[in-house]
Parts: C-alpha cells; structure tokens; sequence
C-alpha cells in the first residue's frame, strides 16, 4: 500500500501553543483491544455535559445514539448557547441543552434539557447529522426515507431536512399557516448532512444511499431564508473519479411535491456522479467545498464558484497509510471510514472516522494529497465513534458526542469538572485546552485567548439590585447594553455612552429574577460579554 510522509517543516508544538487545534498526536490505538476512554491529547481537557440518561422524547423513546452535536450561540456568545444533539434512533428525536460558560470556576453549566416535539411534521427517523446557520437555528437531517404521506400534503412524511429555532425549539413555519414545514425544495433522500456558507446564499448536503452517494448544492432563493431555492446535483467531467479535475452542477426540478419526493431518481437520470456513501459536506474556510465518500474511504474538494461549473476539484485526503507522529515515534496508520467534517478557526480540519479504528483525524490548512499533514487528535472508546463536532464562535471549544460505546467501558477517568465518567453510555462532552477549561485554567492565558478585551461583573455573584459592569478600554462611543437569559431570551436593553477609558458601568436588575445570565455590550459592531448570578 502506498506510504505518504509528513511535511518536512513540520515540527513539535511548544507549550506556548494557544489554539484548540495545536497539539502533539495521541498514539494510535487499537480500538477494540485496549481503550476504554476518551483518549486525547495531554494538553487538553474535556468536560461531560450530557449522557445517556433516560430521558423521554416524543413518542416515549429513550434518548440514544447521540449524532450530530451543534453548539448554537446566542447572539453569537461563545459562553452562551444551545447545544442541540440529535438521536438517531426510529423515531428519531433531538435534545437542546440550554449552556452557560461560568468564568468564575470556567467550566459549563448545563441548564433545561427539552425535546423537539416533530409531531406536527409526521415525525422523524433516524436524525443523522444536520448543521448551524448563520442566522442562529439548527438543521436536523434524516438518514432514513419512505414513500409514505400520512398527512396527504403530497410531500413524503420521512427523507428531509428540518430547521429549528433553539430558543422556542419549534420547528419552523415557513409558509405562515399554523403547521410546521420541512425543507421540502432540499430533497426527499437518505440525509447525511446539511452546511451553508457565512452569506446564507449556499447550502450543501449528501445523500447516502447505501452504494450510492450523490452531492447537492442548494441555490437560496433570498439569502438566510431556506423554504424556497433552486437544487443541483454534482456531475464530474469524467466517468473516473480518481482523473476528475472539474465537475458540472446539474439542475434538479423541485418545483412540485412529486418532484421534491424523487429528487435521487432525477439525479440518477441526469447522469449524477456516484461517490458510494456521501457522509458529510462542509463549507471550508480557504474557499472550497469538503466532502467524504466512506465507500471510497476519501475526502474530496473543489472550488466553490456562483457558476455551474466547477473547477479543481481534487482527492484531499486518499485511502493511504499516513506516518503519524505521536512523542519520539511514529506509526504507520491507514486513513479509511470518514464520516462527519468541522473546521476550526485556524482551518484545521477534523475528520471522525466511522468504521475500523474510529479515530479523529486533523489535517493543518497545509495539508495536500502529495505533501500531508494529517494527525490524530482522539482514541474514542471500544465500540464507539465520535460525531457532530462544533465549535464555539471563538474557536476554543469543541463540542462532540461519543455514540454507541461498549457497555464494559467501565474504566473512570477525572474530567474537567472533577467529575468521574465512565465511557459505556452514549455522551456529549466539551474539549478544550487546558489552559481554558476547568481547575488547571488561569487567568493570564485566558485573558489572552479572548480576541477581544474582556468585560467583568463586580462581584459576582451579583447581590443586591445593581449589576456593576468593569468595560475595559478601548471602547468608545454609543453602546447597548443587553441581559441574555441561560436559554438565550434578550431581558433587558439599554444605551449608554462610553468614553474609551476602563470604567465601571451600572444597570438596574431589580426586575430580574434570581439564575444565571450573561451581560453583552455591542459598540461599533465589536460585541463582548460576561457570565453572571444574580442570587
């Protein structure tokens, strides 16, 4: 089998490192024979937020096989947020998890956990991976599809993408008529995935039929708005995946129901390309279009252009053996099963694989198919495969689901919080550095993490009916002040002017009920926050 080193420039990171994504490899692990927890590296920590614990959906299902894991901040706060997990299980179901960061002891509150209620759309199955838009909702996706119209709305019930507001967690009404829609124009069809880009013009999903796996670009028709565009489906230039360099966007009618129900077999008689297993498409930073074909056991890209004609497109990551650097050794590991992509803010790009070893992979922006750069971030469990990574809008946080492990994982280990978890239940958890996360956090290198200067609430928690806000410098002019609850409803609002200088600010809370909260002050399209309590 053909053998790829490393990039020669490549050298070992340094404890001055600062970014989740800079770390030495964990040593390759043989799944099944040995790991028994989560395995990352030592320069980073995890926090449990959620397990499997019985909690009822719709339909009086257990909650299980946790998937996609999408963090949805509020107001773009990476301490506030929703983390929405989905299950895929039959029916299928989603949890939203209400978050805090607490900056006092810097680890994560959770708050309610509340079920999606799909029941006015027929209900779902087998909610696989989905994705978070710019405009702050989640997209589930089905894996599963049937020709059935309980409703008789002429629409298929099960085979769509579903948007999600986080905060009221109802399904969104796209048309105004009192019933709740799925993505009808986005295709009925075994749904692995769902990306859009920052403009909220393009979204992007895979179908994964078993053998077959197509890849599909969605035109909005007006932008962050996603109940009408026009579908495509990719068609490569060459019958030859391997020799394709461009690729054409084919047009998919999905004007009426029965075309949205057949969108797989109008693709298929337009000559679609079969990529056996599309599992994932995501949306890169660097301008182009990232997607895994598991049957195939690659990673795929090319150009994302407004024409129907597509460019570069390339093998990024090949079914090869990639040397991996872990300490003073190396190890000879096969790259094979990607599944679910994410990007962090330096460009990194994280791979979990399903199938084999289940591990999780990192390619640096650097990395190409003839000169790699490709690590191995995680071990996950015996029996398990990690899913639905997403970070924070900040980049330090990663959040991720560990789902199926095997039930005699029973070996404990501390995480963040001093809490000890055992790996034999399905799990989301919180990664970050430690410098960021938990008792070994400390001020100076956090302080530094934050891209912008930080806000704090003196004293917190917060006694009496006066929240005293310390502005840092730098900040000069008119600004509006927000309070954010835990489940991320905006409470109050005020404007005030700031003279540039560190000062203190005063904000009457008399009203406000005793919990958790975050203060948010907007100026000059800058935005920084702080976690308080008010007791």
């Amino acid at each position: 089998m053909k053998k790829l080193l490393p990039l020669l420039g490549l050298l070992p990171l340094t404890l001055a490192a600062q970014n989740i994504g800079d770390f030495e490899s964990v040593e390759p692990a043989i799944q099944q024979s040995r790991v028994q927890i989560l395995e990352i590296p030592s320069t980073h920590t995890f926090q449990k937020l959620f397990q499997r614990d019985l909690i009822p959906l719709p339909g009086g299902i257990t909650v299980d096989n946790f998937d996609f894991t999408g963090y949805i901040p509020s107001e773009g706060s990476s301490i506030l947020g929703t983390l929405s997990i989905n299950h895929e299980t039959s029916p299928g179901g989603v949890t939203l998890l209400s978050l805090s960061f607490d900056t006092l002891d810097n680890l994560w509150n959770v708050g309610n956990n509340r079920a999606v209620d799909f029941s006015g759309v027929q209900g779902t199955v087998r909610n696989c991976s989905g994705g978070v838009t710019p405009w702050e909702t989640v997209v589930t996706s089905e894996e599963s599809i049937d020709a059935n119209d309980g409703n008789g709305d002429g629409y298929y019930d099960i085979g769509w993408q579903v948007e999600i507001d986080p905060i009221t967690g109802e399904i969104k009404d796209y048309d105004q008529d009192g019933k709740a829609d799925k993505i009808w124009k986005m295709g009925n069809m075994s749904h692995e995935n769902f990306a859009v880009n920052p403009a909220g013009t393009y979204a992007y999903e895979g179908a994964d039929m078993g053998s077959t796996g197509f890849v599909y670009k969605y035109v909005l028709s007006t932008p962050n708005d996603l109940s009408d565009g026009l579908l495509y489906v990719l068609k490569l230039d060459t019958s030859e995946i391997t020799l394709a360099t461009s690729a054409t966007w084919v047009a998919i009618p999905n004007s009426t129901p029965e075309e949205c129900n057949t969108v797989l077999t109008a693709a298929e008689a337009l000559g679609a390309t079969n990529f056996n297993g599309v599992e994932d498409v995501e949306v890169g930073p660097d301008g182009y279009i990232y997607f895994t074909a598991k049957g195939t056991d690659r990673v795929y890209r090319f150009t994302a252009t407004d024409s129907e004609e597509i460019e570069h497109f390339e093998i990024f990551i090949d079914n090869v053996e990639y040397y991996i650097h872990h300490g003073a050794d190396s190890s000879l590991v096969n790259f094979q099963d990607p599944d679910n992509l994410a990007f962090d803010k330096q460009g990194n790009l994280y791979i979990q694989q399903d199938g084999g070893n289940n591990y999780l992979w990192v390619t640096s922006p650097q990395h190409s198919k003839d000169n790699p750069d490709i690590r191995i971030f995680a071990n996950t469990p015996a029996g398990s495969e990690s899913t639905g990574i997403t970070f924070s809008p900040d980049g330090r946080f990663m959040f991720l689901s560990i789902q199926h492990p095997t039930q005699s994982n029973v070996t404990p280990v501390g995480d963040a919080a001093g809490s000890q978890v055992q790996f034999n239940e399905d799990i989301t958890v919180v990664i970050a550095r430690k410098e960021v996360l938990g008792s070994e956090a400390t001020t100076g290198i956090n302080d530094m993490l934050w891209e912008q200067p930080q806000m704090r609430v003196i004293p917190n928690p917060v006694v009496g009916n006066e929240l005293k806000l310390e502005v840092p410098a730098g900040f000069a002019g008119k600004a509006e002040f927000s309070l954010i609850s835990q489940e991320g409803r905006m409470l109050q609002q005020e404007i005030k002017r700031l003279s540039g200088t560190k000062e203190m600010m005063s904000l009457n809370i008399q009203d406000l009920p005793s919990g958790q909260y975050v203060a948010i002050v907007r100026i000059n399209d800058i935005k920084i926050s702080a976690s308080f309590i008010r007791q």
